[in-house]
């Protein structure tokens, strides 16, 4: 506590500085620095001028106290052997970064301890969100998100017993049937007739 309330202190100093610098109000340098609210183009323009002259970046811990987000999502995954994991957490990570979220991605390797371990990451408030193909959907932790309506977005796994409840809770379910005839199709069709 008195480590976070250090760099807040810290923090309030450049901001400080920032605005002696520029001749701008504090309120001024804030609304800059978060991209909330009018500031004029030359006044911004010299507020991220002395920002760079400074070395000025944003404590992220003060920011997230503020906000009460952290704008990470976690990805839960069983194992990264898979092909299909790559190019899938490659396109979580695009999408996300598109609306200015980051990706923190874990790899429980199918053990329940880790993957319980990082459920309570989760629960400490360190992400905004998860998306899994968690190992077993029927923990403590993983019930308790979900009775808090926390976000989180299932790959291949649904969480029974919630149906008609409020939720924010998503599932993404590949068509194995309709894949399965692809493949077959697929197959079958390079002259294949003994397909396992």
């Amino acid at each position: 506590y008195v480590k976070m309330c250090n760099r807040l202190h810290m923090t309030k100093i450049t901001v400080r500085q920032i605005a002696a610098q520029t001749g701008v109000s504090i309120a001024t340098v804030s609304r800059t620095i978060n991209n909330n609210g009018y500031v004029q183009a030359d006044v911004r323009a010299r507020i991220e001028a002395a920002m760079r002259d400074l070395g000025y970046l944003p404590n992220q811990a003060a920011r997230n106290l503020a906000t009460g987000r952290t704008r990470t999502v976690g990805l839960v995954l069983q194992t990264l052997h898979s092909p299909a994991f790559v190019d899938m957490t490659e396109a979580i990570q695009m999408t996300l970064r598109e609306k200015g979220y980051f990706l923190l991605m874990c790899n429980t390797q199918f053990n329940q301890q880790i993957e319980t371990d990082y459920l309570r990451l989760v629960q400490s408030g360190m992400l905004d969100g998860m998306i899994t193909n968690a190992i077993n959907d029927t923990t403590t932790e993983m019930r308790q998100l979900v009775q808090q309506n926390y976000p989180i977005v299932f790959i291949n796994r649904s969480l029974t017993g919630i149906e008609g409840q409020p939720t924010r809770t998503g599932f993404v379910q590949m068509d194995l049937q309709h894949a399965t005839f692809l493949a077959t199709d697929y197959l079958a069709g390079l002259g294949h007739r003994r397909i396992g």
